[in-house]
């Protein structure tokens, strides 16, 4: 599975296995993680940063909005 802007994070040093999502527009971050055991597996947790990736770009990408309101909606999204 690989999707632009979505990470894979798995480390034998630490207990979070997930995907990361992050996105970034004229110097604003957006970043959230999507762990494997809160989602009950890979496939669920990748779906849901998908899904929560197709969120944030949809809010960026609205010109009706001006960039600082696009992004302080995006960063809402829970």
């Amino acid at each position: 599975m690989y999707t632009k802007n979505i990470t894979r994070f798995t480390y034998a040093t630490t207990d979070f296995q997930g995907w990361r999502v992050s996105v970034q527009r004229h110097g604003n971050l957006i970043t959230k993680y999507f762990s494997d055991l809160k989602h009950g597996s890979e496939e669920a947790a990748f779906d849901k940063a998908k899904e929560y990736l197709d969120k944030v770009l949809s809010i960026l990408n609205d010109n009706v909005l001006t960039l600082p309101e696009r992004v302080e909606r995006a960063r809402m999204i829970s």
